[in-house]
């Protein structure tokens, strides 16, 4: 792969973290999870792509879309 095509995967991914961080700040009345320490993707089951959020908590937390296409945290 080019260095043009790993900037654009890079760029969605940052894109997707943003969204998914922000999002579940929003559901949490208190968040204590701190800022992201490393993410990566994984694959379920089902074949669909999980967004994995490390925060300095040590929490990890998974993330994939939903049908409607927004975010939404699965543990």
């Amino acid at each position: 792969m080019n260095m043009c095509m790993w900037r654009m995967i890079d760029s969605f991914a940052q894109h997707m973290i943003v969204e998914a961080m922000q999002q579940h700040k929003e559901r949490c009345k208190s968040w204590k999870d701190g800022r992201i320490s490393k993410y990566w993707m994984e694959t379920d089951k089902n074949g669909m792509t999980v967004l994995c959020i490390q925060y300095e908590s040590g929490h990890v937390w998974h993330y994939h879309r939903a049908p409607q296409g927004n975010l939404i945290s699965i543990y």
